[in-house]
């Protein structure tokens, strides 16, 4: 193959190789000579610097994988980022950005994680999502910091102001249910909004298991367009 598809350092040139079509020190972008616009790679490449690529109207990066493994850990892609050095800046593994100063259409997303089962597909007894969410902390008392398995935050910049339209919620999380009407109504007759798993109900836990106690607060939801309020106390008791 002529062309290489992307830019990268000798080490690379020298795994995949290329002809004399290119320089000796730039890898030529795909299709720049006619040649087919699909790379192989069949060894791993090491990166001495950043890689850049630019994709134009229509172009993407896609990763396709097949797996006929009947056992084991498989991952069609793996990021490992490892901190040596104690540090005060903004440390992220991945880091997704989407920007628009443009209408954009019915569904506009950073991230979509989905997971899809065709029949007869399934779970088989063990668990299945869409995206997960772990934290690992350390095995030592906590000394500082604060620690989150998920952390949504919503930013408002200076001069947004909410419409308050109950057809057109601004909120923290979205659930939603969409398919066919029978498969719909069998979740919401046997499913859950939430799953606890693990937790050890008791007098003063996190699920608190006690009689009435007076409602200090409320939360505001919206289900379908109409307000609903979570009643909420200071106390377990």
């Amino acid at each position: 193959m002529t062309n290489m598809g992307i830019y990268g350092q000798r080490s690379w040139q020298r795994i995949i190789g290329q002809n004399d079509a290119g320089s000796a020190d730039v890898l030529n972008p795909i299709g720049a000579l006619g040649d087919d616009d699909t790379i192989s790679i069949n060894a791993i490449p090491t990166f001495t610097d950043n890689v850049n690529f630019t994709l134009g109207l229509g172009e993407d990066i896609t990763v396709v994988k097949t797996n006929s493994a009947a056992s084991g850990t498989v991952r069609s892609m793996e990021i490992t980022h490892t901190q040596t050095v104690q540090t005060t800046g903004v440390n992220e593994c991945l880091y997704v950005d989407f920007e628009s100063a443009v209408q954009t259409g019915n569904w506009t997303n950073a991230i979509v994680g989905r997971l899809n089962y065709t029949a007869p597909g399934n779970a088989n007894g063990g668990m299945a999502a869409a995206i997960c969410s772990e934290l690992s902390l350390a095995g030592a008392a906590q000394t500082g910091g604060a620690y989150y398995s998920l952390d949504v935050e919503l930013d408002c910049p200076t001069s947004f102001t909410c419409a308050g339209n109950k057809d057109l919620p601004v909120a923290m999380q979205k659930f939603g249910v969409w398919g066919n009407s029978t498969a719909i109504t069998s979740f919401e007759t046997n499913g859950y909004l939430f799953h606890l798993d693990g937790f050890t109900a008791g007098n003063d836990k996190i699920f608190a298991t006690v009689g009435d106690v007076a409602a200090a607060g409320t939360l505001r939801i919206n289900i379908g367009g109409t307000d609903y309020y979570i009643l909420i106390a200071t106390a377990t008791s």
